[in-house]
């Protein structure tokens, strides 16, 4: 049973431990909002991280400023990436860990777990490959703590409604439906 972040944490560390290799040569994914959890906030927060709250949502703030005006045109690098790499890596959030998967919002209860096939680690994966993480993401889904697994999904929801998936080039994975007792996930890969 994943009871708290750091066993996701854990599990999407080992899911995705080849991953590295390929992000020594891209980072593309550090370009971007870098969403936090309630609970990361609190941890960020303790090593001085700076972060903004949109509406409902966290983020690290990496955003551009012009006359003390935060510019929220353009998507920024995470202020974190230095010299190719994550300099906070041991504490970087959920968000970054769960790359290349991401959730997409078909309504409050229903998400589709997609793939991100613009990630190097994610193109270079064949078919078995690809549905053996639709398979470990399914056991995460279902193994987690069902209070917790509700509290990341509305957060995320919250982030989904005011954001928008600007990546196109992803396979579906899962669908998952939501409710307060129930968790139905069904396999789209």
């Amino acid at each position: 049973m994943f009871r708290t972040l750091q066993d996701i944490y854990n599990y999407l560390d080992e899911m995705f431990k080849e991953i590295d290799k390929f992000c020594s040569v891209c980072r593309d994914c550090c370009k971007s909002y870098c969403w936090l959890l309630e609970e990361e906030v609190k941890i960020l927060s303790k090593l001085d991280v700076p972060i903004l709250q949109l509406n409902k949502a966290f983020c690290i703030d990496s955003f551009e400023r012009r006359d003390k005006k935060i510019l929220l045109d353009n998507i920024p690098t995470c202020r974190f990436f230095k010299k190719r790499k994550c300099s906070i890596y041991p504490y970087r959030p959920l968000f970054c860990r769960l790359y290349p998967i991401q959730l997409i919002f078909n309504s409050k209860q229903q998400i589709l777990f997609v793939i991100d096939l613009d990630c190097p680690f994610a193109s270079q994966r064949n078919k078995q490959d690809l549905y053996q993480i639709s398979l470990k993401l399914k056991y995460l889904l279902t193994k987690m703590d069902k209070q917790l697994l509700h509290s990341i999904v509305k957060q995320y929801y919250e982030v989904h409604k005011i954001t928008k998936i600007y990546r196109k080039n992803f396979i579906k994975l899962l669908r998952v439906h939501l409710g307060k007792d129930k968790l139905l996930i069904k396999p789209l890969f």
